[in-house]
């Protein structure tokens, strides 16, 4: 059975699943906590899995603005005045917290490191926030870690 429905959760976070699978994913949510009301949320998934959701804002006038310089080095092709930023937490069962699970970060090349994975670079929409969220769970249900 296909909804339509938008799932708002918070006065600024909306989150618009627009498949199924996001829908699949989304419903293993259990709590949305604001943390900076219009910019920063913790989405809770279960007791061991957390994901920070930040609303980036850009001045793309300046020069020194990060989407601009992610731009001028050939990272992105379009730049866009917000960017959705994700952060994940899970602890394991003797309460190590690592950062697994985020569909954003990437392994460098030469596999030292973590960097953004700017095919996940999204604009804030609550159509994009349901499908990095959503990724999100579905690395972790999956098990699939950078």
């Amino acid at each position: 059975m296909k909804t339509t429905a938008t799932v708002t959760t918070t006065k600024d976070l909306s989150i618009n699943p627009t498949t199924d699978n996001q829908r699949h994913y989304l419903k293993f949510i259990t709590n949305i906590e604001t943390m900076a009301e219009g910019h920063r949320y913790w989405v809770h998934v279960a007791d061991d899995f957390l994901i920070e959701v930040s609303i980036c804002y850009h001045d793309l006038s300046c020069s020194y603005d990060l989407m601009r310089r992610w731009k001028k080095a050939g990272y992105i092709k379009e730049m866009y005045n917000t960017h959705i930023g994700l952060n994940t937490y899970f602890t394991d069962c003797n309460g190590n917290c690592y950062g697994y699970y985020n569909p954003a970060n990437k392994r460098s090349d030469d596999g030292k490191r973590m960097v953004v994975d700017f095919d996940f670079l999204r604009e804030y929409t609550p159509e994009n926030a349901a499908e990095l969220i959503a990724e999100a769970i579905r690395m972790y249900e999956m098990d699939i870690r950078h």
